[in-house]
């Protein structure tokens, strides 16, 4: 997170996230972002996904 609060919900648990913090999940179970702030929310995020074999 590099401004805002996002809200995170990961298999219907709900985190929230403030800037600076990061998370890491696995993207295979229901997963939703929403801001939970009155600024603009921004965060970087990386994907990684297993090779097909």
């Amino acid at each position: 997170m590099t401004a805002g609060e996002l809200t995170l919900t990961v298999d219907g648990v709900v985190h929230h996230v403030p800037t600076g913090a990061s998370v890491s999940f696995e993207a295979n179970v229901p997963h939703r972002y929403a801001n939970s702030g009155d600024a603009p929310l921004e965060m970087i995020m990386t994907v990684s996904v297993p090779p097909v074999r």
